[in-house]
C-alpha cells in the first residue's frame, strides 16, 4: 500500500515530526509539493493508483492536496477528465489583476492512447478553471510550468517526434 511521507526538519537534519497521507482504496504517490496560496499551508499533487468504483475501473489519474502548516489535509479533488493523467508541476501564479491561482502541467493519455501535454488553471479551493490540451508528435508531457508574465505562461516537457533516423 503506496502513502505519501512529509518530514519536517531542522536546519541540521534533525526530524521535527512527519505525517503519512494516505488513501484507504488506493495507492498514492507524490509528485509535487509547494506552498499554498497566500502561504497558507501547502499544495500537493499526486498519482492515484488504478482504483475501482460503482462504476468499473478507474485509471491512474492526479489528485491534489490541500495541507495546513501541520500537513493535515484539508481538501482534497481527483482530476479525472476521461482518460489516464498525471500531473508533474504545480506553481501559484498571478494574473493582471492580482489574483492569485495554481498553475499545473503534467500529461494526459488521448482516446487513442497517446500521451499530450496539459496545463491547466485551479483556484484556491482545487476548481479548474481551464484545462489545455497540447497533442504533439506521436506524444508529448510536460513537466515544468512557470509564469513568465501576468500574460504568459512557459510549459517545458518532451515530445516523441515521427521521424525516422538517418542511418550512418
Amino acid at each position: 500500500h503506496e502513502a505519501i511521507w512529509v518530514g519536517l526538519f531542522d536546519f541540521k537534519g534533525q526530524k521535527l515530526s512527519e505525517k503519512i497521507i494516505e488513501e484507504a482504496d488506493f495507492d498514492i504517490e507524490i509528485t509535487d509539493f509547494e506552498k499554498a496560496i497566500n502561504g497558507d499551508g501547502y499544495i500537493l499533487t499526486a498519482l492515484q493508483g488504478v482504483s475501482r468504483d460503482e462504476r468499473g475501473y478507474v485509471p491512474p489519474h492526479a489528485r491534489f492536496y490541500l495541507l495546513d502548516e501541520t500537513f493535515n489535509v484539508v481538501k482534497d479533488r481527483a482530476f479525472i477528465p476521461a482518460h489516464e493523467n498525471a500531473i508533474h508541476d504545480i506553481m501559484v501564479a498571478t494574473n493582471a489583476q492580482g489574483n492569485q491561482y495554481y498553475l499545473a502541467a503534467g500529461e494526459a493519455r488521448d482516446t487513442y492512447s497517446r500521451a499530450e501535454g496539459i496545463v491547466l488553471s485551479l483556484d484556491r479551493h482545487l476548481n479548474v478553471g481551464w484545462r489545455r490540451s497540447f497533442p504533439r508528435g506521436v506524444g508529448s508531457r510536460f513537466f515544468k510550468v512557470h509564469q513568465r508574465s501576468p500574460q504568459e505562461i512557459i510549459a517545458v516537457g518532451d515530445v516523441c517526434l515521427n521521424k525516422k533516423r538517418a542511418r550512418e
